[in-house]
Order: structure tokens, then sequence, then C-alpha cells
């Protein structure tokens, strides 16, 4: 495999955290790369990833923030004084 196609790989990794093996090897062959998806997923584990917890988790909120704020919480109180914590989807 050429470096180029190594450094592509790697550039989508590091620009689209959430795409996993399946969506980079289509868009290697749409832009007409011919490799098979599991070369392209060992290839992925070698790349360099940021170890930055902070970019991780906004990443998971831009992408559940919908469903985040849809969700209703609230309390209820029960006979026994214990507090029940529930969400209302």
């Amino acid at each position: 495999m050429s470096k180029q196609v190594r450094a592509l790989i790697f550039q989508m990794v590091a620009e689209n955290p959430t795409w996993g093996a399946p969506r980079i090897h289509g868009e290697l062959l749409m832009l007409g790369f011919d490799l098979s998806e599991p070369t392209v997923s060992r290839w992925m584990r070698r790349a360099p990833r940021p170890r930055d917890l902070s970019r991780r988790r906004l990443t998971f909120l831009r992408n559940h923030r919908e469903p985040i704020a849809a969700m209703d919480f609230f309390t209820v109180r029960t006979l026994t004084c214990m507090r029940l914590c529930l969400s209302n989807e």
C-alpha cells in the first residue's frame, strides 16, 4: 500500500473520529482506491489518535445532543421517603 493511501486513512481517522472501517473503506472506494476493508481496519489501528478525553466527550455530546435535550428527568418521593429518579422520554 502506498504512503499516500496510508496518509489518507490517517487523515480520515483524525478528521472523523466516529467513522469506522466500513465507512472509510467506502469513501476510499468512491475515490478510486481498491483495497479491502480488513486492510483499512488494520491501518486504522495504527493511526495516531488524540488522547484528549474532552474532545471525545464533546464528540459524544454533539452526536447525541437531541436525545439528551429531549429527555426529562424528575424525582418522586415514595411513601417510605425514598427518592426515585425517573426519566420521561
